[in-house]
């Protein structure tokens, strides 16, 4: 990916920037999910306008619509990864998410050896990108969290981030795992720390994948301790509950975004799912696609309740009121896991 050159300040924007961070430094844990969400929602108003499936445009109008039109705006998607190595170019992020800035962090031997600070050199102009742009997503890789927190602390960054106004919003997903629970728990500390004395505005978040495990789970084994030691950071809670239906493996296999999924009728999602289950009948795949809009749409409204509710979009507590039906964890690391629904 090619960045520009660092922006004229005289020049740049007065209002100040947006930048959400989502990381962790295990791999697997979410991260891209809640990236490719996160983008969507802030652009997803008008794709569900269109909607024209009766039915459909009813349930987004009442419950979708309220929380969309607040947390819309211009974003960024950044995918940072220091190992981009897929056979045509693209990351994960950018075959969900239109526009998306790939960024390959690993320097070659060569590269190190001519310059042993390239890699000082490629978080600075990131840098300059993330200050031209009113909000920004960066999706950062497992492998880039260190780096990139070490880059933080030398460059004395979030002082100038400090001074420019910017908005830090830093989101360490997990799941229910010691190694992902405590790297959130280092993660979430050194961020702390470096905002802290820096002076920058930092807003933290702790959002719990319930995919493989409850965290219920956690009750009275070893790994309760690092759950709790998180609480005392006091970030934000999100749960990222776990969903199953046909529409999640659509949407992997198709490369489309979640929005574009939630507008389609009945008879545009036939079109598109059927291919991917050759053995079944028609009425099977209807009766499945009928059943997983439905349980997609429960998730993802409730998934973006409580993103609005915490903060990480739109303006907080105040901001959920729309959506308070759907809106039930926030503000504490803590909360349940409802039944697990499949279609």
């Amino acid at each position: 990916m090619s960045l520009p050159k660092k922006p004229n300040l005289k020049q740049r924007k007065t209002d100040m920037t947006k930048l959400i961070v989502v990381a962790n430094q295990k791999g697997g844990v979410g991260k891209t999910t809640v990236a490719i969400h996160l983008v969507d929602m802030m652009r997803a108003l008008d794709v569900l306008k269109a909607a024209h499936d009766d039915v459909k445009s009813e349930v987004l109008y009442g419950k979708a619509m309220p929380l969309l039109e607040q947390i819309r705006r211009k974003v960024l998607p950044i995918d940072l990864d220091a190992d981009q190595h897929k056979p045509d170019g693209r990351s994960s992020l950018s075959r969900r998410i239109k526009g998306c800035g790939i960024y390959n962090m690993v320097p070659t031997d060569e590269q190190l050896a001519e310059d042993p600070n390239i890699i000082k050199g490629h978080f600075d102009e990131l840098n300059a990108m993330i200050l031209e742009h009113d909000t920004v997503v960066l999706d950062l890789g497992a492998n880039v969290l260190h780096s990139f927190l070490e880059w933080m602390e030398k460059s004395k960054i979030a002082r100038g981030w400090a001074k420019r106004g910017l908005e830090l919003h830093f989101a360490m997903v997990a799941t229910a795992e010691l190694s992902a629970l405590q790297d959130a728990a280092d993660g979430l500390k050194w961020m702390e720390r470096l905002c802290e004395n820096g002076g920058a505005k930092l807003r933290s978040y702790l959002i719990s994948n319930w995919r493989d495990r409850s965290f219920k789970e956690f009750e009275g084994s070893s790994e309760m301790s690092v759950f709790e030691g998180i609480k005392t950071l006091h970030p934000n809670a999100i749960q990222l509950r776990r969903g199953e239906s046909e529409i999640w493996s659509a949407m992997d296999r198709t490369e489309l975004p979640p929005s574009q999924f939630l507008a389609m009728n009945d008879e545009k999602l036939f079109e598109v799912i059927k291919p991917l289950l050759p053995k079944l009948k028609d009425a099977v795949v209807e009766t499945k696609i009928s059943r997983g809009w439905l349980i997609y749409f429960e998730w993802y409204i409730q998934f973006l309740s409580e993103l609005v509710q915490a903060g990480l979009l739109g303006g907080g507590q105040a901001g959920a009121a729309a959506g308070d039906e759907a809106a039930t964890v926030g503000g504490t690391v803590e909360g349940g896991q409802k039944k697990a629904a499949k279609g």
